[in-house]
């Protein structure tokens, strides 16, 4: 069966299971750790929230690494954002207008050109 990567990379993959006996490499305890269940409760009471601002209230709470690991670890834990409903309007010709409105300046040779008043009736998908 063809895998798409190359024979040592299985080999060496095949050799790590053996040794390990979980075909895992341990985890290291990361200085992450001790935030990591105040960055879950945060982002499910705010989950708009940014990883960047994230990093900083975690690094004014004592976390000494850096804003990758921090941006990493949101990936991983974010809640799912909800897609928005959304009802896209189509009208017919004739139905509705826009208008944009610019204030109008007069100059010493009369109206300018760039001031004109723009509508445009019959506004369509």
């Amino acid at each position: 069966m063809q895998l798409g990567v190359h024979h040592d990379t299985v080999r060496r993959a095949l050799a790590l299971e053996r040794v390990s006996g979980t075909g895992m490499q341990s985890v290291r305890p990361t200085l992450l750790d001790p935030y990591k269940n105040f960055i879950q409760t945060t982002l499910e009471a705010h989950p708009r929230l940014t990883a960047s601002r994230l990093f900083h209230m975690v690094k004014a709470r004592g976390y000494s690494g850096g804003p990758l690991q921090v941006r990493r670890y949101v990936r991983t834990v974010r809640p799912e954002s909800q897609a928005e409903a959304f009802l896209r309007r189509t009208t017919l010709p004739g139905e509705e207008a826009q208008v944009d409105l610019r204030p109008l300046r007069q100059g010493g040779r009369g109206w300018h050109e760039e001031d004109a008043l723009l509508l445009r009736a019959g506004a369509g998908p």
